[in-house]
């Protein structure tokens, strides 16, 4: 994917996901169209499989002031991809 910082690697056990939360100009963390419809496709793509995400910013609070205030900011959207897939744990 161009200008983004993403991949997917397929085992025979689960998919293991490095998604790009980096938002340009912000230490924030984004999960935009482009990102969101990759990550859509790749648990589409492995309904029978547990899913592995692994991402800079977190898409909850932690309780941690700073992390908090920077965490992924669309947060539902990236929820909202988890619901409509199975493979996710």
């Amino acid at each position: 994917m161009p200008d983004l910082i993403q991949h997917a690697i397929g085992t025979s056990v689960e998919t293991v996901i490095c998604l790009d939360t980096h938002k340009v100009g912000s230490h924030a963390g984004q999960l935009c169209a482009t990102r969101l419809a990759w990550l859509d496709e790749i648990l589409g793509n492995t309904p029978n499989k547990p899913a592995l995400i692994f991402m800079h910013h977190p898409p909850l609070a932690l309780g941690l002031s700073q992390q908090d205030a920077n965490m992924l900011e669309d947060h539902e959207t990236f929820f909202d991809a988890l619901a409509r897939n199975q493979n996710n744990q």
